[in-house]
């Protein structure tokens, strides 16, 4: 329900846009979403602990609710174009840094939790959401990794593929 909010670059720069504001200004969002990407391996360093992972998701997920909500009362209050594209240059920030991190630690929690095979079966079903076919790849190239001769047949109902030796 939140991935319109959450989703930096084009919700940004249309709405820049419809408050008339330069294209240049307009680009800054994104510049600065991307520009975050390097947060999640500062903040692993940071705190490499087992116990820090599900704090540091929580504050995460709580700096963007802060942050989205920042914004939504920016633009319910009308508050002056300075402080809207100020809130929305800092929602962009804190979106960059915060989404990266929570993938990241996921996958350290989910790497905790379970064992290697494990995950590459939660990566291949993560897959499947978007197309059966890229589960398929996923599900083939893992188990190939792992074991030489391993194939993957498609099935025609929603099943996952079903790993078997020639």
């Amino acid at each position: 329900l939140t991935a319109p909010v959450l989703y930096v670059g084009m919700v940004q720069a249309a709405l820049f846009k419809r408050l008339n504001i330069s294209d240049a200004l307009a680009n800054l969002p994104s510049t600065l979403y991307l520009g975050m990407m390097w947060f999640p391996v500062l903040c692993a360093w940071w705190f490499p602990q087992t116990g820090m992972l599900r704090p540091l998701i929580r504050n995460a997920y709580l700096a963007q609710a802060v942050a989205c909500g920042l914004v939504a009362g920016t633009l319910l209050l009308q508050a002056p174009l300075a402080v809207v594209i100020g809130v929305m240059l800092g929602h962009a920030t804190v979106v960059g840094a915060a989404n990266g991190t929570t993938v990241v630690l996921n996958w350290e929690m989910l790497g905790q939790a379970i064992s290697t095979r494990m995950r590459a079966h939660a990566l291949a079903w993560q897959c499947w959401a978007r197309s059966p076919r890229s589960y398929c790849l996923t599900a083939s190239c893992s188990r190939f990794r792992r074991r030489p001769g391993w194939s993957c047949r498609t099935h025609s109902t929603m099943q996952p593929c079903s790993a078997s030796r020639p």
